[in-house]
């Protein structure tokens, strides 16, 4: 076969007078294709009507991101190739493969190569050898050639001609010049196509850019281009800010063209003025900051003047000045005392920034005795109440924490305190406190008073319990001994328990609490059952524990 093949294969041009026409006249037609696909479509009708229609021709697109070529012209007898695609069981105009495979290794580079005769090296195994045979056959299958669109070391994708028994020579030399040329356009293409997307990603970044962007003539100071949030920002349409000067909008005139005129053109030089007042179409005056950079851009010297309104940062600056104010009186008449603390070392040690009025009076301090100090060098039972630890956590954890009540001591107080601790978004930890000493004094008082009734309670000669809503919850030892039962069995019962009769529990109830309601105090002679069955007299007197609700008890 290889020889009837290099009898096909003419390396000159053959037919000088056609092909040459035809060369001239395809190029003429190739430079107006403005598309990689249209080239591609155009080659490969151009080479079928070169080997007089005997055969297949398809083009490749190469991604080199991928590694991957895709099938995207196919040209010839559309019954072949309808024919090709039913046995291979894909189709055979929509194929994809990878670049890096035995069948681009061997294409010589700028040459129509004639590469191995397998269809299934050529479709990456995919056809097999028997389905390989029957195509052959089919088509009536010749040889298989192949070469690339190269220019400037770029590899852009590839032609590849199947003849068939009937084709007549194939004229490599012709076909390798009109692939130069092809080359070169798919090259110029390519570049235009990236310069398009270039200048396109830059104008969608430009006009995406949520501040106002000029490109100002230095010289002139005219406005050559402006994104759409230079027409919100000042109010004019895209037209008139190109017939206007930088100086135009500006309420500051003089200085906005010193720094035009004046600025010299240097690499990485970047000016930024942090207040200039700009004017609105409707000569409402507009607080901005400027970023300019100052560059050569086709033989003028220009800048990028990139433009912000300022108004919301100068209202909060404002605002932040009235909300320290407001903090600082707030934080001088509040009740409760805070501190303010800044960490040493990452929390080994913390100092005083701050102490409010109040906790000054807590504390016994004056603020200049105090501010910039170490809490250990200032308060030296700090570690031993265990705040210290607390702050430690707090700084360390970001987490708050509620310290309970504690007692803090030194050689001047003797206070019980308690504290909430936190840390702010700055670093500083805020420890807000309380000192509870009277209230902890008043609870010390009433531990002590309810100690000495609990011992009253305990050792009584006298049946003492106490009810709610008539169940008992707590009993002393006497009424256990005069009822037979254990404080187990007496807790959460209700005392119908204790009574002969539920006439007689309710008598006793009802008559109790009208006594209760008049004077404060009841008082009811019945009878109770003992656990063993036995019936005991007994005066019942009762108190509410809270007069104002008899719920409680």
């Amino acid at each position: 076969m290889k020889t009837n093949l290099n009898n096909k294969v003419e390396n000159h041009y053959g037919e000088n007078d056609n092909n040459m026409s035809f060369l001239a006249s395809s190029i003429i037609d190739l430079l107006k294709c403005n598309t990689k696909k249209e080239v591609y479509g155009f080659v490969a009708e151009k080479l079928f009507e070169l080997i007089n229609k005997d055969g297949i021709v398809t083009v490749a697109d190469f991604d080199h991101q991928k590694d991957e070529w895709e099938m995207f012209a196919v040209k010839g007898i559309n019954s072949l190739i309808a024919k090709i695609s039913s046995l291979a069981g894909f189709d055979f105009t929509k194929m994809k493969g990878h670049i890096k495979s035995k069948y681009y290794e061997d294409i010589e580079e700028g040459k129509l190569t004639h590469l191995s005769d397998s269809l299934s090296e050529l479709t990456e195994g995919k056809i097999s050898p028997k389905i390989e045979q029957l195509i052959k056959s089919l088509i009536g299958f010749e040889s298989l050639h192949c070469i690339t669109f190269r220019q400037n070391e770029k590899l852009y994708g590839n032609v590849t001609i199947i003849l068939t028994s009937n084709a007549t020579a194939l004229y490599s030399a012709l076909i390798e010049t009109f692939i130069k040329q092809v080359s070169l356009q798919i090259d110029k293409i390519t570049s235009i196509e990236k310069l398009s997307e270039s200048e396109e990603k830059y104008r969608e970044l430009f006009e995406a850019e949520s501040d106002a962007v000029f490109l100002i003539d230095n010289e002139s100071r005219l406005i050559l281009e402006a994104n759409k949030a230079a027409k919100e920002l000042y109010g004019y349409s895209h037209e008139e800010l190109l017939s206007m000067r930088n100086t135009d909008l500006s309420a500051e005139p003089d200085e906005t063209r010193s720094v035009t005129e004046k600025t010299p053109i240097k690499k990485e030089n970047v000016v930024f003025i942090p207040l200039r007042y700009h004017k609105h179409k409707n000569g409402e005056l507009i607080p901005v900051e400027i970023t300019g950079r100052f560059f050569n851009w086709k033989g003028k010297a220009v800048h990028i003047a990139a433009i912000r309104d300022i108004t919301p940062k100068l209202k909060a600056q404002d605002d932040l000045v009235e909300s320290e104010i407001k903090f600082r009186q707030l934080f001088d008449k509040m009740v409760a005392g805070v501190a303010i603390y800044e960490a040493i070392n990452e929390g080994e040690n913390f100092c005083i920034k701050d102490m409010n009025l109040a906790g000054l009076k807590v504390v016994g301090n004056k603020k200049e005795d105090i501010i910039g100090k170490l809490v250990t060098d200032v308060y030296s039972g700090v570690k031993e109440l265990g705040l210290f630890d607390v702050l430690q956590k707090v700084y360390k954890t970001g987490n708050p924490e509620n310290y309970p009540l504690g007692n803090y001591k030194d050689n001047r107080v003797d206070i019980w305190v308690e504290n909430y601790v936190y840390k702010l978004p700055s670093g500083e930890i805020i420890a807000v406190f309380e000192d509870v000493t009277a209230r902890k004094q008043v609870e010390l008082a009433l531990l002590e008073s309810r100690n000495k009734m609990r011992s009253i309670f305990r050792v009584a000669p006298t049946g003492i319990g106490m009810v709610k809503d008539r169940h008992l919850i707590e009993v002393n030892v006497q009424m256990c001994k005069m009822t037979g039962y254990s404080e187990e069995e007496l807790i959460g019962k209700n005392a119908l328990m204790l009574y002969p009769s539920k006439e007689e529990f309710d008598f006793v109830g009802k008559e109790k609490y009208q006594q209760i309601n008049k004077s404060g105090t009841g008082a009811v002679e019945t009878k109770w059952l003992k656990k063993d069955g036995s019936a005991i007299d007994i005066l019942l007197a009762s108190t509410p524990m809270d007069p104002v609700d008899l719920s409680k008890g």
